[in-house]
């Protein structure tokens, strides 16, 4: 009860922006060329969607998304694990690391076309650069921040170095990978967005760029709107495997709270 009492609270602001946004619009306020109304919005939304323009515009980014994503978070997390676990690897990519990533990511996508051209690998490495950088930093924290006294009583039960890493390192450090992971899921979002501006003929940041360019500003908002959905259920997707992958977690907030 309380729960759909919350949830109710929490969508009377986002429902009384849009009441107060059409009524601008229609009310001569703004003119729709610079700020189409809510119910406009939603006509070129279902438009597209009956004409399979969006669909199609739309697994183009996924594509490019999901598997520069998942290129991007393996290695990610495998050079976090090193680098936490091992000295060595922490003092061989951290000089790397530290000064590559204050780069803005899409200042690189001119170099990455010119070596990579303008077809899909280009868009799918930017994105994998990306998302590199969060899930390593998150996952290198995570590591680090394991408590020793459970890798000293692993090492008193004769457990090997891969068994500590498999049983200890990665299940305690895993809150911290998939805060990295979501960070990542998110920038590569934007960083494909920003790539299609320029690099694509197809994708929802080709549909709003273009859109744009002529003042088609329904389709614009259009694919705003469908960016803004998809950032929400990348969100929902990994907090669900969160939710499957750290079942303690979730007993030991029930438990405490």
């Amino acid at each position: 009860m309380m729960r759909g009492r919350g949830l109710l609270q929490s969508l009377v602001s986002p429902i009384l922006i849009l009441i107060a946004w059409e009524a601008v619009v229609r009310g001569g306020g703004v003119n729709p060329i610079f700020l189409p109304s809510p119910s406009s919005i939603f006509r070129e939304l279902v438009a597209m969607i009956a004409s399979r323009e969006l669909l199609y515009h739309l697994e183009y980014s996924l594509f490019r998304i999901i598997l520069g994503f998942l290129i991007g978070s393996a290695v990610g997390i495998a050079v976090g694990v090193l680098m936490g676990w091992y000295r060595w690897c922490e003092h061989f990519f951290d000089p790397l690391i530290s000064a590559t990533y204050p780069i803005p990511k899409i200042a690189i996508l001119p170099l990455i076309l010119l070596w990579l051209g303008f077809g899909e690998l280009s868009k799918v490495a930017i994105v994998a650069i990306s998302s590199f950088y969060q899930v390593a930093i998150s996952t290198f924290a995570g590591v680090r921040s394991v408590d020793p006294i459970l890798v000293r009583a692993a090492v008193d039960c004769s457990a090997s170095e891969l068994q500590i890493l498999r049983k200890v390192i990665i299940p305690a450090a895993l809150p911290s990978v998939f805060a990295g992971l979501r960070l990542g899921l998110g920038v590569s979002l934007i960083v494909v967005v920003a790539a299609e501006f320029v690099a694509a003929k197809f994708g929802i940041g080709y549909l709003i760029w273009s859109s744009a360019e002529i003042f088609q500003t329904e389709r614009m908002m259009a694919g705003i709107i469908i960016t803004s959905i998809l950032g929400f259920g990348f969100t929902l997707i990994l907090k669900a495997v969160e939710r499957a992958a750290i079942p303690w977690q979730r007993t030991l907030k029930e438990e405490t709270f």
